[in-house]
C-alpha cells in the first residue's frame, strides 16, 4: 500500500512508521492518528468508550444454570459461543469464562477419579487385600 509516512519522531528518536492521515494535521504536517493531537484525543475517547462497552457486556445470571455438572458446563459454553458470535460478549471476557469452565471440569474429573479410587480401596480392604 502506497502512502505518506507519518512525519513524527517517536520517543526513541526513530521516525514513526505509520501511514499519515489523508488530511494534514492542523499544523500542516503529515501525521498518523497516534501523533495528530486532534485525532489522538478523539481516538483515545473512542477507546475509553469501547472499554466501557466491553465492561457492560454480560450474560445475565438468570440465563445460566448453576455450574455443577459437565452438562451445565456444556450449556455455559453454548451460551458463551452464541453471545460472542452475536457481539453481545467480548471475546476476551468469553475466553476468561471458558478458562474457568475448564478449571471446573478438570476439578470435577479429578474429584470423580478420587472418589472411584476411594471406592476401589474400600472394596479391596473388604476382600482382604
Amino acid at each position: 500500500m502506497n502512502g505518506i509516512q507519518c512525519e513524527a519522531t517517536k520517543a526513541d528518536g526513530v521516525r514513526c512508521a505509520q501511514l499519515a492521515n489523508i488530511e494534514k494535521a492542523a499544523d500542516g504536517r503529515d501525521l498518523c492518528v497516534f501523533h495528530d493531537p486532534d485525532r489522538k484525543d478523539a481516538m483515545q475517547a473512542k477507546g475509553r468508550e469501547a472499554a466501557r462497552d466491553r465492561n457492560r457486556q454480560v450474560i445475565a445470571e438468570k440465563d445460566l444454570p448453576p455450574l455443577e455438572t459437565a452438562t451445565d458446563a456444556a450449556e455455559w459454553a453454548s451460551k458463551l459461543a452464541a453471545a460472542t458470535a452475536t457481539g453481545k460478549l467480548d471475546p476476551k471476557r468469553a475466553q476468561q469464562v471458558v478458562n474457568f469452565i475448564k478449571l471446573f471440569l478438570d476439578a470435577k474429573t479429578k474429584a470423580h477419579y478420587e472418589e472411584a479410587l476411594k471406592d476401589l480401596r474400600e472394596r479391596l480392604k473388604k476382600l482382604g487385600g
